[in-house]
């Protein structure tokens, strides 16, 4: 007797978001994220943008290491891939990353990345001061033109 199994797609688990993503020769590594009031912070000569807190709020910015193991220079540009991040804080309903005009906005990033060399990526989302302040689990669920996925960071 024939089994059709052919019913249930298998949910595909992706490790990581260069995977997810289809970036060959880097890995993205998470690093952590720090509460801000103001990101990034005021002091550096080329300010052009900052974001700043609602009231009330906090700025949640999770921090990506992009290392670049192909030994070669790689063009990294996330902005052509369709990334769409989408964050969960201790398994709430999942809400975007804010859309930022930073130069290392790991959903905008778009740059060359030296062989063996790492970039220092943010992604950033608000988060009411209260919950920012109790976060234990993060989860990124990551999007594109044909499918999702959910990657635990923490």
């Amino acid at each position: 007797e024939v089994v059709d199994i052919s019913e249930e797609p298998e949910a595909v688990v992706y490790h990581s978001i260069e995977e997810f993503y289809g970036i060959d020769g880097v890995t993205v590594t998470f690093m952590g994220y720090e509460l801000k009031d103001m990101y990034p912070d005021q002091g550096g000569e080329e300010m052009f943008f900052a974001m700043n807190a609602s009231e009330g709020c906090k700025l949640v910015v999770m921090h990506f290491d992009v290392t670049n193991v192909s030994g070669q220079d790689k063009a990294l540009d996330m902005l052509s891939l369709n990334t769409k991040f989408k964050i969960s804080f201790n398994g709430e309903s999942p809400r975007y990353a804010l859309t930022t005009m930073l130069t290392n906005d790991l959903a905008s990033y778009n740059g060359s990345i030296a062989a063996g060399a790492k970039e220092e990526l943010v992604l950033i989302a608000e988060l009411q001061e209260d919950k920012a302040q109790s976060i234990q689990t993060i989860s990124l669920i990551m999007r594109n033109a044909a499918d999702e996925a959910t990657l635990p960071l923490n």
